[in-house]
């Protein structure tokens, strides 16, 4: 079997991945009809276009304007997906069955590929049968089916996920072999790529910092050499933390306190201690039950005889390769990793759950763990794997591979079968197939058709996230479809929101108490009160204030809308219009302007939101913005050269800082001087009138939408050139084996 396995490993390989990756695509949309798509609780996707053209925002226009930096960076690559294929003139039914098949491919070849390295690299040995079967394993087991089964296995985690073997095998190379400097440019590159799914990297850093530690002990290598080629890849590495800078920028110096910024303690609803650990169960929701749910939906699954025993049979292979050998160092290394792992995905639990309360109350980064269950188990799997390699090559074949196929089996079953994916109906649960029903297509019509003017939508029950009724027959269980559709932004004032705190308080007392006045010191167009939302109660009274302060102007079965005639605009001051260009950027003009005047911006306050001076000569054409994309029509050359100039934004000054304070008790405002305008700034930026009046145009616009513009320009580039050193080396070392030879 060796044999024929070495003749025909790249046939067998191909084979391998066409048959699993197609077989599963179609499995996973077998039930699927016309119109219809899979929406997975967590999973992020994009239903429009509009959307999709707000992906990369630093800024998320909901819930009156809430920082979007974390989230942008940990699904960068899904939304880099919906923003390229949204180009193209296809269904989404096509766009999301190409997404999966195109996750599948990477999921179950590149792997492999980190796997065959690291054969080599633990054993001095060619890889087999046995490394292929290592790398389903890795590739099918109860973590990958979790993370598919709660949000499609998002695109940016799975890069990671599936990149993590060969960055172990370079980072080796790199600190404890004469790696060349093309070895460190590949291991930074794929540090890179790994490094977007932000909470992964760093038990993934946790994982080679231990291993670097132990490593350098027991082989007792000089500690001078490794230092100096961490250093080396710390200063190789430099130029890609600019792309992540932005989240450390929005959380320790842009900081606002929002109501969810504790964000949720998952730690506190596992269980089980080390055994629920030990079973692979990696998730609190599988021995957790509410209804109805529709995730999990197969969790008496985790129970049966079988899913119980797999885990054990994986370290029984284990175990057995230990005591055929034992005396190897690599096993000795991952064997404590995967001790001090299984310590910390357990949470706060007993035996020394006090440490982790310690680490997650005194430090900051260590908060990013409060969910230790989906966190380090994904370094466990990585160590697991590395462990069946090695013991791979000590175990009878006639034995190992049956064995760890039938683990794959047991622990793929629910996701091979499409229950994973699309759900089952059943009493407590619902399938993920759902479609746009004719209630919630009748709503968004209504909003997507109204032309008076830009606003926000308030819904009642306020549930970003929760259960849903689409129809008397279809339920959702996950996020809000309605934003997903509306053009309109929304805003949820619930205690979950990533709303700005005196936002939130002062909304939040005025639909209690009815206090229609205060309301309508909101730029709020819409208050929508939702009868699709499951609860068990319903705050009647809010509803009520709602209904009492605001004329009924839509309704159907589902959806009850309730206009405000005068709704706040965006931005506000005297002798002012202004284009909303997108969701970080504000043209605003000033016209017949005499003395100093108060502008108002009606989002939450951010010290970030500055005002800029813009060439009134360049900039005196018309724009018109439309409402289904925010997209903006150029109407000369010059004005998109103008636009290019974001990326200046980062360092350049901005005007009347001084006067920029909180309006209202959460907005901003700026005191906006013309006799400033007139004695500091070049004639270019303003207009005389024959009356002495002013008319000039500013630009509103957050700055960190232009720090990030940097940070992706550079690394960007950094990228672009270290992959071009990379392929020359490859070509060099090829032509000089073919010259040799």
């Amino acid at each position: 079997m060796k044999i024929f396995f070495r003749k025909n490993e790249r046939a067998i390989y191909f084979l391998v991945i066409g048959c699993i990756t197609s077989l599963l695509t179609a499995v996973f949309f077998k039930d699927l009809k016309s119109g219809e798509f899979l929406y997975l609780h967590d999973e992020f996707l994009t239903l429009t276009k509009a959307e999709s053209f707000n992906s990369f925002f630093t800024r998320n226009p909901v819930d009156f304007g809430s920082a979007n930096t974390t989230s942008l960076v940990v699904t960068f690559f899904d939304r880099l997906y919906y923003s390229l294929v949204r180009q193209l003139n296809v269904s989404f039914e096509v766009i999301q069955k190409v997404l999966y098949f195109f996750k599948l491919l990477i999921l179950i070849s590149v792997p492999y590929i980190g796997f065959k390295k690291l054969s080599y690299l633990f054993l001095k040995e060619k890889p087999d049968l046995t490394t292929l079967v290592v790398s389903l394993w890795y590739s099918f087991n109860t973590f990958t089916l979790i993370f598919w089964n709660g949000n499609g296995f998002s695109l940016t985690l799975l890069i990671y996920y599936s990149l993590a073997p060969l960055a172990t095998y370079y980072y080796h190379q790199s600190i404890f072999e004469k790696g060349d400097i093309a070895t460190k440019l590949k291991t930074v590159v794929l540090f890179f790529l790994l490094s977007f799914a932000l909470y992964f990297f760093l038990v993934f850093i946790i994982v080679l910092s231990l291993y670097t530690i132990l490593f350098t002990f027991l082989k007792k290598i000089k500690l001078k050499e490794v230092f100096k080629n961490l250093f080396l890849l710390l200063v190789l590495y430099i130029p890609f933390v600019l792309i992540h800078f932005i989240v450390l920028y929005d959380m320790f110096i842009n900081v606002s306190k929002t109501v969810n910024m504790t964000g949720s303690e998952t730690y506190g609803n596992l269980q089980g201690g080390f055994l629920y650990q030990l079973l692979m169960w990696f998730s609190w929701g599988v021995y957790t039950y509410w209804e109805p749910r529709n995730i999990f939906t197969f969790s008496q699954y985790f129970r049966m005889i079988p899913s119980i025993a797999a885990p054990f049979v994986v370290y029984g292979l284990i175990l057995y390769g230990m005591i055929k050998k034992r005396k190897n160092i690599y096993t000795s290394i991952f064997l404590f990793v995967f001790l001090v792992l299984l310590f910390f995905v357990k949470g706060a639990q007993k035996p020394f759950g006090d440490l982790y309360l310690f680490l997650i109350t005194h430090s900051a980064v260590f908060r990013i763990f409060r969910t230790p269950d989906t966190k380090f188990s994904v370094g466990i799997v990585l160590v697991l794997a590395i462990l069946l390699l090695i013991a791979a090559k000590r175990c009878n074949k006639r034995i190992f591979i049956p064995s760890l196929l039938a683990v794959i089996i047991i622990q793929g079953y629910p996701l091979f079968r499409g229950i994973a994916i699309a759900g089952q109906n059943t009493k407590t649960s619902s399938d993920r197939i759902i479609h746009i029903t004719k209630e919630y297509q009748e709503v968004v019509d209504f909003f997507n058709q109204q032309a008076k003017g830009y606003g926000y939508i308030v819904p009642y029950p306020a549930v970003e996230f929760g259960h849903y009724m689409l129809d008397k027959n279809e339920k959702h269980l996950g996020q809000d479809l309605l934003p997903k559709l509306v053009h309109f932004p929304f805003s949820y004032i619930s205690e979950s929101s990533g709303m700005f705190v005196p936002t939130y308080q002062k909304f939040f007392n005025a639909v209690g108490t009815g206090d229609t006045r205060t309301l309508k010191e909101f730029p709020v167009r819409y208050f929508v009160v939702r009868y699709d939302v499951r609860l068990a109660e319903r705050n009647a009274s809010v509803e009520k204030n709602v209904a009492g302060g605001f004329p009924l102007v839509f309704s159907n079965r589902l959806f009850r809308v309730y206009e405000n005639d005068h709704a706040l605009p965006m931005v506000q001051s005297d002798n002012v219009t202004f284009t909303m260009v997108n969701p970080v950027k504000y043209r605003i003009f000033f016209k017949n302007i005499r003395k100093d005047q108060l502008l108002h911006f009606y989002q939450s306050y951010n010290k970030n939101w500055k005002l800029y001076p813009q060439s009134f000569m360049d900039n005196i054409c018309n724009k018109v913005i439309s409402h289904d994309a925010y997209r903006v029509e150029e109407c000369d050359k010059k004005q998109s050269f103008a636009e290019l100039n974001e990326i200046s934004y980062a360092w350049k000054g901005s005007l009347f800082e001084d006067t920029h304070a909180i309006d209202k008790g959460y907005a901003n405002s700026w005191n906006v001087s013309p006799e400033y305008i007139g004695k500091n700034l070049d004639q270019k930026y303003f207009k005389i009138n024959a009356d002495g009046s002013m008319d000039f145009e500013l630009l509103l616009y957050f700055k960190t939408q232009s720090i990030f513009y940097n940070g992706t320009i550079l690394a960007g580039l950094y990228f672009i050139f270290s992959v071009f050193l990379i392929a020359v080396h490859g070509v060099r070392v090829f032509f000089a084996k073919e010259h040799s030879v």
